[in-house]
């Protein structure tokens, strides 16, 4: 009897492991297509036709058959994941932010342009904005500004029959970015309850609305706007700030979701798209002293 038993459980154990040996809490890892860079973040850098159509290649810190450029090896993305398992480590490039650019190095070497030429490499030992300083747009763009020159030099995919990366004045790829996250891509985005934005300069009357400003939370700038909508400020007016807002991957806006701007509170509004409007209306300007002219759209008499 005890022989039988023994035997049932040992073909329990090989036929069913999964039985005995359940996985409780265990966590997979994929990159996600996201818009913005994170201090710390690991990415992976894909390359496509300007077009975005035909297969994907991603960046990696070995040379290709030119010594001079780096290396694009295919990669297939479904949807806009891939499995980390499927990310080699050549091709993940850990983000430093400084001074609003991205410094992106691969096992101890930073990305960066080679002065003067089309050339690229993995070879920069040290952060220097004019090389390896990458400014990052929602135009699928990564270039490096040099102020020597005074050009931008963008990170380009070359699609011939030796598919490469290297950089060019003209931009004529299409460039995006993936992170690295725990979890299940196909879970629940998790619902941001607050967000805080600051950074927004007071209406001053004669000065240029601005166009930046700092977002504290799991999210990022999309753009600002002003309303009404002036070159300048004008005098004795009150203007209000309307901040679009992006959710980060895996984050969601909801109906619910409250902001701030400056630490006052703001009215916020849920986009169709999934982007949240923050909106905050700053006190009237001051008004003018002296004889001036202000815009109007009726004539007095006299």
């Amino acid at each position: 009897m005890e022989f039988r038993l023994l035997s049932l459980l040992l073909v329990v154990l090989l036929v069913f492991p999964s039985i005995i040996f359940a996985d409780n809490g265990s966590t997979t890892s994929y990159f996600k297509k996201v818009n913005s860079f994170e201090d710390g973040g690991v990415y992976l850098i894909i390359g496509e036709s300007s077009q975005g159509t035909g297969n994907k290649y991603a960046l990696v810190n070995n040379n290709s058959t030119n010594s001079s450029y780096l290396n694009a090896d295919s990669i297939t993305i479904t949807g806009d994941s891939v499995p980390a398992s499927d990310v080699s480590g050549s091709m993940r490039w850990t983000a430093e932010i400084d001074n609003q650019l991205v410094y992106l190095s691969n096992n101890g070497g930073y990305l960066r342009r080679v002065s003067g030429s089309e050339n690229l490499n993995a070879g920069g030992t040290s952060m220097d904005a004019g090389t390896n300083g990458w400014n990052f747009s929602s135009e699928d763009k990564l270039y490096v500004y040099s102020s020597g020159s005074k050009k931008s030099y963008y990170l380009n995919y070359r699609s011939g029959n030796s598919k490469y990366f290297n950089v060019l004045e003209s931009p004529n790829s299409k460039i995006s970015f993936y992170k690295l996250f725990e979890g299940d891509p196909g879970t629940e985005d998790e619902a941001i309850g607050s967000i805080e934005v600051s950074g927004i300069v007071a209406p001053v009357a004669g000065t240029t609305p601005g166009d930046t400003a700092i977002v504290s939370g799991h999210a990022s700038l999309d753009y600002v706007s002003w309303s009404p909508a002036n070159n300048s400020f004008d005098y004795d007016t009150a203007y209000t700030v309307d901040v679009v807002l992006k959710p980060d991957p895996s984050y969601k806006f909801t109906a619910a979701t409250n902001g701030t701007v400056n630490g006052n509170t703001a009215t916020t509004s849920l986009n169709a798209n999934g982007t949240l409007k923050v909106s905050y209306t700053f006190a009237k300007t001051g008004p003018p002293t002296g004889d001036f002219y202000k815009r109007v759209n009726s004539f007095e008499e006299g």
